[in-house]
Formats: structure tokens, C-alpha cells, sequence
């Protein structure tokens, strides 16, 4: 895929809706790969072990960060994030 066909419309909703979509547009055929719902807010929910951070402050980085779910959900925890994409 080239930069064009990646910085397309078409890309950018598909982004989006796999972000911040609900089940039932995802999956608005009833049917797909229901363990891919929620990725980016379960890959921080896993991943992250909210009681080994400091208490007064922390900084998380998200790289490669697409439609920023996993960034919002890192904002829960941490007073900073950047996020790289």
C-alpha cells in the first residue's frame, strides 16, 4: 500500500471505526472476528500494570499510535502521553 492509498478517506474511516467504533458497526454483518473488538483499549488494559506506576506522575509513549485509542486510554494512568504515529 502506498502513501496515497493510506492517507485516503477510505483508510482514515476504516481507522477510525476499528478505533472508536461500536460492535455492531464493526461487525455490521453479524458476523467477523469478535476477539479484534476493543484491541486498543485491551492491549493497554493488559499490557499496562497501572499499580507499578508512580503515584504523582508518569509519562507514556505510544508509538506507532493510528487513530490515538491506545493514547487516550495510556491518558487514564499517565499525566503525560505522546504519541508518535
Amino acid at each position: 500500500m502506498g502513501n496515497a492509498d493510506y492517507d485516503s478517506d477510505r483508510v482514515l474511516r476504516e481507522y477510525l471505526l476499528f478505533h472508536y467504533g461500536l460492535a455492531d458497526d464493526i461487525l455490521s454483518k453479524g458476523h467477523g472476528p469478535k476477539e479484534g473488538l476493543g484491541f486498543p483499549v485491551r492491549t493497554v488494559s493488559e499490557l499496562l500494570d497501572s499499580n507499578a506506576l508512580p503515584s504523582s506522575s508518569c509519562r507514556a509513549l505510544d508509538l506507532g499510535c493510528a487513530g490515538g485509542r491506545s493514547s487516550f486510554e495510556l491518558a487514564r494512568t499517565s499525566t503525560d502521553v505522546v504519541a508518535v504515529d
